[in-house]
């Protein structure tokens, strides 16, 4: 749009020159119109609308002014279509927003929503973008994924109605801000009254502490089974996506390995703590506590908050705190470079960050360590220019360095709608396994599947993420359900009346029953080949098979926190 109005603004500038010069030549041959410059400026103008007086009646005039003649009621006439064109476009975009059934509302302005809204697009989803001032350059985006946009204010809800929110099935709140999105949230939920359609809102609220207290006071929970709340950050996303490309294994010496986390942003408490939590089934085995270093300015003062997170912190690892500049780490730090395993570098400033991660990179280049930088945006094109198949621009340094682009791997549809959650809860529902057999006496060389996650045949992992996409539905039946870590010091106790363990080990054995005959298991007798003893009603099941799923129930609250979540008792009954 803007390159046709500055189009339209050097045609009628070049018209209006035309008919300047033109009456000029003209006038002196008529002595009955004025002269002077501003009666020919007003002639000029004239040109535009209708035909000026002087040359109403036609009749010989110089080329110029014939030309300009012509010119401005063409420009005229191209301007009027390109307006009419812009509101009737303007006009079917809100028509096709506001009749769209079963789509996906986008709200936000920024590079993170765009992402989100091609890559639901690439996935087939019908989109409606909401921005309150789209750039010329996201409604050209749009327009070529067949996007429309809904210019407004996110959080009005006459606004949201216009992009057919009350049709919709999932509403993404990815304004800057997160009272704006809290905000955008509250108005969805405004929307959604008598709609059949049920309704998910996810909204990115990047403080972590205004997301605790939102999840504390109970926003999530809104007593309407056709309305659901998820509160999450990309950056918390993003970093435990990190952690989980980046398996842990012992140095060849049999020690632990050494982690240093280079800023402390909230990133960078994630990732530490993910680190951490992916340590503990190792702990579990009887082996050496991961060294796990933190640098960054006031680093010391983040120790509570960690361990606030993730309260068996200490047990698992032995932490450092590095009071330190990051970009004086490659310089007063060698020692501590030179003694980690893997360098993960969490600057705010993107140019920065990578700066660091190639400082630090020189300063180690007689040692194999592989520095991870987070940038947030533009990771994949940085990836490429050190790692290119068709060709590096720059040196990999001996393929040490990573960059890891934080919105390229959270702003996708699927980690925000699991939060990484099930592969979080999975592990650590394993880890749980391993305690419990290691407290029994079991080794893992006597059972394969006490194996670290990593090693984990993929048949046993999937049979973990299955229980994992379960407890929903096992929190939802006794009214409760799980959010991010937010205060460890709030405990959790199923209830005895009624009995609400009972209730969902049953729910449990029903879940595991119907899995294993789904994959072709019988009852049979003994235990062997497609067959199993306890594939049989739970009336009929044995103490000590139904003791075994009261035991997971009853280890629950605890598998939760290991991987980051806690169990919330709604005020509303459950459906």
């Amino acid at each position: 749009m803007s390159v046709r109005l500055l189009v339209f603004g050097i045609l009628a500038v070049v018209t209006a020159s035309l008919g300047l010069i033109g009456f000029a030549a003209y006038l002196p041959s008529r002595p009955e119109f004025g002269r002077g410059f501003l009666d020919r400026l007003f002639y000029s103008i004239q040109l535009f609308f209708v035909a000026a007086e002087p040359v109403k009646n036609g009749g010989p005039m110089p080329a110029v002014l014939n030309l300009a003649r012509f010119l401005g009621p063409m420009v005229t006439a191209s301007a009027v279509i390109e307006v009419f064109a812009t509101v009737f476009a303007a006009q079917r975009q809100q028509w096709r927003a506001r009749s769209s059934r079963r789509h996906v509302v986008v709200c936000g302005s920024g590079g993170d929503a765009l992402l989100l809204v091609s890559r639901l697009r690439a996935k087939g989803s019908s989109v409606v973008l909401v921005d309150q001032r789209p750039s010329d350059d996201a409604v050209n985006a749009c327009r070529r994924v067949r996007v429309p946009v809904v210019v407004g204010d996110p959080t009005d809800e006459t606004v949201l109605r216009s992009a057919g929110t009350a049709n919709a099935e999932s509403v993404y709140a990815m304004s800057s801000g997160s009272v704006a999105n809290t905000s955008i949230a509250v108005a969805a939920r405004a929307v959604d009254a008598g709609r059949q359609i049920p309704l998910t809102c996810f909204a990115s609220v990047p403080d972590r502490d205004l997301r605790a207290a939102l999840l504390a006071r109970g926003l999530g929970r809104t007593g309407n089974h056709e309305f659901r709340l998820v509160l999450f950050s990309t950056d918390e996303i993003a970093a435990r996506v990190l952690a989980q490309n980046s398996p842990l294994t012992t140095r060849s010496t049999g020690a632990a390995p050494h982690i240093l986390v280079a800023g402390l942003d909230d990133f960078g408490q994630t990732l530490a703590l993910e680190l951490a939590r992916r340590w503990r089934v190792h702990v579990n085995l009887g082996r050496a506590r991961l060294i796990l270093t933190v640098a960054g300015p006031y680093a010391a003062a983040f120790g509570d908050r960690l361990r606030q997170r993730f309260p068996a912190l200490d047990t698992v690892c032995e932490v450092r705190f590095v009071p330190a500049q990051l970009t004086s780490l490659a310089n007063e730090h060698a020692g501590l470079l030179e003694s980690a395993d893997r360098v993960f570098v969490c600057a705010d400033d993107d140019v920065v960050a990578v700066k660091i991660g190639l400082s630090i990179l020189r300063a180690l280049r007689d040692h194999e360590v592989q520095v991870t930088v987070r940038v947030r945006e533009r990771g994949a094109e940085l990836n490429e220019a050190f790692h290119g198949a068709s060709g590096r621009l720059f040196d990999d340094v001996s393929g040490s360095l990573r960059i890891f682009g934080a919105l390229d791997e959270a702003c996708r549809p699927d980690a925000i709608q699991a939060g990484a959650a099930v592969e979080e809860i999975a592990r650590s529902l394993h880890d749980e396994y391993v305690a419990q057999c290691a407290a029994n006496g079991d080794t893992p060389s006597a059972n394969p599947s006490m194996a670290p996650w990593e090693a984990l045949a993929e048949d046993l992992k999937n049979a973990n993420r299955a229980q994992a996409r379960h407890l929903g539905e096992k929190l939802s039946a006794i009214g409760c359900i799980a959010v991010p870590v937010f205060d460890s010091t709030m405990s959790f106790a199923f209830r005895s009346a009624p009995d609400e363990v009972a209730q969902l080990a049953r729910m449990e054995h029903q879940r595991w029953a119907e899995e294993r005959r789904a994959r072709g298991y019988i009852y049979g007798p003994n235990r062997g080949e497609q067959r199993h003893p306890n594939l049989v009603d739970w009336d009929e099941l044995p103490e000590s098979a139904r003791e075994k799923n009261r035991m997971f129930v009853r280890a629950l609250p605890r598998v939760l926190v290991g991987a980051g979540f806690q169990i919330l008792r709604l005020a509303i009954s459950p459906p």
